[in-house]
């Protein structure tokens, strides 16, 4: 998410216990914040230790021209605060042109949390079910030995799934039953069915993680503040998950390293050669979303907004008609499509640390 108008300069310095800086590094510097890459969360996790916000990545344009992106936990408080300033600023300027339909909020719970009884709780695009009592014992969302933790963790999974709707839908993504009302009239919304978490008092909400189109299961660790479990199983929903090869678990992956800048490139750095997507169980297969999402043609959520064919079963049979549409020539698609492997294996050559073929 570009930063619009002038582009703030900035002292940045790393906090001692944040991620790890390169030997040669100083401790402060100066850049400009040009942006942000992911999304981040007013309330943190507490039952981790951090209540507070949690910022998204920034991108800061380097005295010498560079551009690098910085991960959340990089900077003192006194940075992460002000990233956050500016990216709530943002969120609030983006979230103004959306699409505007009425989205009613109810909430019920048949009991307090604590006893026994479900609540039914939503949000303007979500709707969330789960047990009042704490049904295991890592059970965060329904957790009765800190009830007001519980309360600030379910909070903070509410907070967080609205931030990611927000993010998807200002890249243009294909959301979730757009437009779509029940037959009383009510938009339809995502549901979310907190698993582990204990029913009426006697029924536990069996379950790990799942999902699809019309919502997901998730077991109350893969939800709260930053709900990595929402952010996956939300890309089985798309229409990503149709291409036979590299969707499936490679496009929910890549949900997650969306929301929160990493990779999970183990396939593709490891074993290049055996061809970008081997199969359609691509666990860890993100690094050709990560490294073509750098291109503005694409950008970093393409995967989740290309308009898929009807036909086209792998992702490069929609890369490669997509990018003839945007004006590519045949061979800038080929090289797009066939000329990644390369990019990788020489990657992969450069270091003696990953394995071989």
């Amino acid at each position: 998410m570009p930063l619009k108008g002038d582009l703030p300069r900035r002292t940045w310095a790393y906090r001692a216990d944040g991620p790890r800086r390169a030997f040669d590094q100083p401790e402060r510097f100066e850049a400009h914040l040009i942006g942000f890459r992911g999304i981040g969360n007013t309330v943190g996790d507490p039952f981790s230790g951090k209540s507070g916000p949690l910022e998204p990545a920034v991108i800061l344009r380097l005295p010498d021209g560079r551009k690098r992106c910085f991960v959340r936990g990089t900077f003192c408080e006194a940075d992460q605060a002000y990233i956050m300033d500016l990216w709530l600023a943002e969120m609030d300027r983006i979230q103004a042109t959306f699409d505007q339909t009425e989205r009613p909020v109810k909430k019920f719970t048949s009991a307090r949390f604590g006893e026994p009884g479900s609540a039914y709780l939503e949000t303007e695009h979500f709707r969330w079910h789960s047990g009042t009592q704490q049904g295991t014992g890592d059970d965060h969302w329904s957790n009765e030995g800190d009830p007001a933790k519980a309360k600030i963790y379910r909070d903070g999974s509410l907070a967080a799934a609205e931030y990611w709707w927000a993010f998807n839908e200002h890249t243009g993504a294909l959301m979730p039953f757009w437009k779509e009302t029940t037959e009383a009239g009510r938009t339809r919304k995502y549901g979310i069915t907190i698993a582990g978490t204990k029913w009426n008092g006697h029924h536990v909400q069996g379950g790990y993680a799942g999902g699809g189109y019309g919502g997901c299961g998730i077991k109350h660790v893969l939800a709260g503040p930053w709900p990595h479990g929402l952010f996956h199983e939300w890309g089985h929903g798309m229409l990503a998950n149709e291409w036979q090869y590299g969707g499936g678990e490679a496009q929910a992956d890549m949900d997650q390293c969306i929301a929160r800048p990493n990779t999970r490139s183990n396939f593709h750095i490891h074993a290049p050669c055996q061809n970008v997507f081997d199969d359609g169980k691509g666990y860890g297969k993100t690094t050709f979303y990560a490294i073509t999402g750098e291109d503005p043609n694409w950008g970093h959520n393409y995967h989740n907004s290309l308009p898929i064919g009807v036909e086209e079963r792998s992702l490069f049979q929609t890369v490669a008609r997509v990018g003839e549409q945007r004006a590519f020539s045949r061979t800038e698609c080929t090289v797009l499509v066939t000329g990644w492997a390369s990019t990788a294996r020489d990657w992969r050559r450069s270091t003696a640390k990953w394995k071989r073929c």
